[in-house]
């Protein structure tokens, strides 16, 4: 797999770009990034001679490709990704899968022969990762709560942008960021989900979209909290584990989020003379920079397609939808 294309040339598909380089280096390897709105002589990268920027969406049916990466705003990636599958070429959809249930549908009824890879990279987090190895040992003992918090605080003149437009992007922040909260549960417990209740908020941006949302879960006995948001001013990204042996607390995500750090901590350690917080590990710390390279690089190792966890995000989310009050 040495043959790609790269649709929509934003924050993601520049952060695929910069992945594709680092995973083969000095090795062969060429790459289209096609984006409407480029110039097709751009050339940010000292080996651009393997790359070629593309304005033209007749230049992308002229070659064949080993994947096509489709980073595009939501309204537009259903039909990149079903003219691809119907010519049996893998592709990696950044997340969701199709701005609503229907959508997601279509997009699986033109797979043929191909993979459909869905961009969860919060799963390749550091923390993410030892965090699950940790839940598989059962560290924690039996689980009595979870929560998981999401939020950014956009900034101004967003109203205008794409991100907030319903049309466009599908949804409020219960689909983005909030389909990453829900894959990271069916990614770290893999369990039934029960939804007990869920509230919204909406008021600030005024385009007709959920900007705050509270979600109470169940996972067999253990308590779910999903806070996902739209209005924090200060962006934040955290997970806390509270089981009957110990507990653990992940906070940022890189960038302005801070680094990713993951304390873990045992029942009642104070016993030892120390404080609670003294006896507290610190596992983890990471800028979160290698996430979309370590996905990408599994991709292209071969790993096995995500989609069914997609789609079983993607049906908790529409039945999750159904029930905000």
């Amino acid at each position: 797999m040495n043959n790609f294309l790269i649709i929509g040339y934003g924050l993601i598909g520049k952060e695929r770009l910069k992945s594709l380089i680092k995973i083969y280096s000095n090795k062969n390897f060429t790459c289209d990034v096609y984006d409407p709105n480029i110039d097709k002589n751009h050339e940010d990268f000292e080996i651009s001679n393997k790359i070629k920027f593309l304005n033209n969406k007749k230049d992308l049916t002229k070659r064949e490709y080993d994947l096509v990466i489709i980073s595009t705003p939501h309204n537009l990636s259903k039909d990149y990704a079903c003219l691809f599958l119907n010519k049996n070429i893998d592709i990696l959809i950044e997340k969701p899968l199709g701005r609503n249930i229907s959508e997601m549908r279509e997009i699986l009824g033109h797979q043929k022969k191909s993979k459909i890879h869905v961009g969860f990279n919060y799963e390749y987090f550091e923390a993410i990762k030892r965090l699950k190895s940790d839940l598989s040992e059962d560290k924690f003992g039996e689980l009595i709560s979870v929560e998981m918090s999401i939020g950014h605080g956009n900034s101004p003149n967003m109203d205008k942008s794409w991100k907030l437009d319903p049309n466009v992007s599908g949804g409020g922040v219960l689909l983005d960021p909030g389909i990453h909260m829900i894959d990271l549960l069916y990614f770290l417990f893999d369990s039934d989900i029960q939804i007990i209740s869920v509230c919204s908020w909406d008021g600030f941006w005024n385009t007709g979209i959920e900007e705050e949302v509270k979600i109470l879960l169940k996972i067999n006995k253990t308590l779910v909290l999903l806070n996902i948001s739209g209005v924090r001013w200060k962006s934040m990204f955290e997970i806390s584990i509270n089981g009957k042996d110990a507990y653990a607390r992940i906070s940022g995500r890189g960038r302005t989020y801070g680094d990713q750090v993951y304390y873990y901590g045992e029942r009642w350690s104070w016993l030892n003379g120390k404080s609670q917080s003294d006896n507290e590990q610190l596992l983890s710390k990471s800028a979160c920079e290698n996430s979309f390279t370590d996905e990408l690089k599994e991709i292209i190792s071969g790993r096995e397609a995500n989609t069914s966890r997609a789609i079983s995000g993607m049906e908790l989310y529409e039945e999750i939808k159904c029930k905000i009050v």
